[in-house]
């Protein structure tokens, strides 16, 4: 399988009617492959392809663009199949982005705030450059998700029809400057190198933060943030107790690392049995009063 095949070929499956199947099948308790959701979905969607051509309506369909501009609504065809299957051919990403942009050109001069910004008072320096760039990121991505989705990198690079190092740059300054976690597979899911964000929500909480003021600046919601905390909970009881962090790990059906990571914060923000205690007692949780810390 080719680096392309494998970036961009996950893309090929971001269709309309596999999400359809997707909620269909999470909703109903269906298979991934249920043949009877993907029934549903092919018969729903010609259904309303013949609603819409006979009203003389479309739909925006996946990705597609829509913009609302002075002259009326506007899509613009980002991701099309044809550009998809260029790339993962092997076609430059630059070639492919030129002949995106130009068909974007041909169908309208572009407008709106941010066009209107890139086009008459774009950044003058590089700082301005990225931080310009990761507020258009960061509106997607957390629109992305408010809607349960995740956008990757690689899809974000389509979006803005710009590099894959731009993108990062750009989602890295953002997460810096306002101390965010940006939702997408490299923190929701755990891929990628950059910190977690369970370390991240268990790290504001230990500084002092809220539960709604965590779930804000991190873009999650309350009761995930919870469920984080109740883990750290746990970890911090079997650390009292003096078990293996190994041991942990499989008593909590969670990974070493993440069980590593808790038991760095425990070592820095609560040194030491009293403040693991009172911080336990904060959480509505007890512990035997003879029980002796091994730490």
């Amino acid at each position: 399988m080719s680096w392309q095949e494998e970036a961009f070929g996950p893309m090929r499956e971001r269709t309309l009617e596999n999400a359809q199947v997707h909620l269909l099948a999470t909703r109903y308790d269906l298979s991934r492959d249920s043949r009877l959701a993907r029934a549903i979905a092919c018969t729903l969607n010609k259904t309303l392809d013949a609603e819409e051509k006979r009203r003389g309506v479309s739909r925006v369909r996946t990705g597609e663009l829509l913009l609302r501009t002075r002259n009326g609504p506007l899509v613009l065809p980002l991701r099309t199949p044809e550009a998809l299957d260029r790339v993962i051919a092997g076609e430059r990403w630059a070639d492919v982005r030129r002949d995106i942009l130009g068909e974007c050109e041909a169908r309208y001069l572009l407008a709106g705030s941010e066009a209107h910004t890139l086009r008459y008072r774009p950044p003058t320096s590089y700082e301005g450059f990225l931080a310009f760039h990761g507020r258009r990121m960061a509106r997607v991505l957390t629109e992305a998700y408010s809607q349960d989705g995740l956008l990757a990198f690689t899809e974000l690079q389509w979006i803005f029809l710009t590099s894959i190092a731009t993108v990062s740059r750009g989602v890295d300054y953002h997460q810096r400057r306002h101390r965010v976690i940006l939702p997408s597979p490299g923190t929701v899911l755990d891929m990628g190198r950059m910190l977690t964000h369970k370390n991240l929500i268990v790290r504001l909480h230990l500084q002092g933060w809220t539960v709604l003021e965590i779930a804000r600046q991190t873009y999650h919601n309350p009761r995930s943030i919870d469920a984080y905390l109740k883990t750290f909970d746990a970890v911090l009881i079997l650390h009292l107790y003096g078990l293996p962090p190994r041991l942990m790990a499989t008593v909590l059906g969670h990974g070493l690392s993440l069980v590593e990571e808790y038991i760095e914060l425990i070592a820095k923000y609560l040194k030491d049995s009293d403040t693991m205690r009172s911080y336990l007692r904060g959480r509505r949780l007890e512990l035997p009063a003879n029980l002796s810390y091994s730490g």
